[in-house]
C-alpha cells in the first residue's frame, strides 16, 4: 500500500499565534506533507454515550460499521492523564492563559505526529 499523506490542522496549534510562514515552517521541521489551514471546534474531554439511544439519535445516518470502528478504537485507548488547560472561555484570554495554552497544544501535536507515523504509518516525507 502506497503511504498516506501526514498533516496537521492549524487549529491545532493556535496558541502559538504563529503567522502562515511559521505555520508552514513547522510543518516542515516535522517534515509532514500537509496542512490544513482551518476551524476546527476544540473543547474540553467530554464522554459520548454511544450505547444511549437517545444520544445516537444525532447520529442517524452512521454506518454500523463506522459505529464499531469508533468503538474498537476508544477501547483500544486511555484518557489523557496529564495537566491539561483547555481554550473554553468567550472573549479574549489573558496572556497567562494564552501561554499556558501553549505547552499542550505543542506536546499533543508532537504526540499525534508520531502515533500516526508509528502506529498508523503515515506520512511521505518523513520517510525519506
Amino acid at each position: 500500500m502506497d503511504p498516506f499523506p501526514l498533516g496537521y490542522n492549524t487549529y491545532s496549534v493556535r496558541a502559538m499565534r504563529w503567522h502562515d510562514l511559521q505555520l508552514l515552517e513547522y510543518a516542515a521541521s516535522l517534515k509532514l506533507d500537509a496542512i490544513y489551514n482551518g476551524p476546527i471546534t476544540s473543547r474540553p474531554p467530554q464522554i459520548l454515550a454511544v450505547y444511549d439511544p437517545e444520544f445516537m439519535k444525532t447520529w442517524r445516518d452512521m454506518r454500523a460499521s463506522d459505529l464499531a470502528r469508533f468503538i474498537a478504537l476508544a477501547k483500544r485507548g486511555h484518557p489523557y492523564a496529564e495537566a491539561m488547560v483547555v481554550e473554553d472561555v468567550p472573549g479574549k484570554m489573558a496572556e497567562p492563559i494564552a501561554a499556558a495554552l501553549q505547552y499542550p497544544q505543542r506536546d499533543h501535536m508532537q504526540k499525534g505526529v508520531e502515533y500516526a507515523r508509528q502506529v498508523l504509518d503515515l506520512g511521505i516525507r518523513w520517510r525519506a
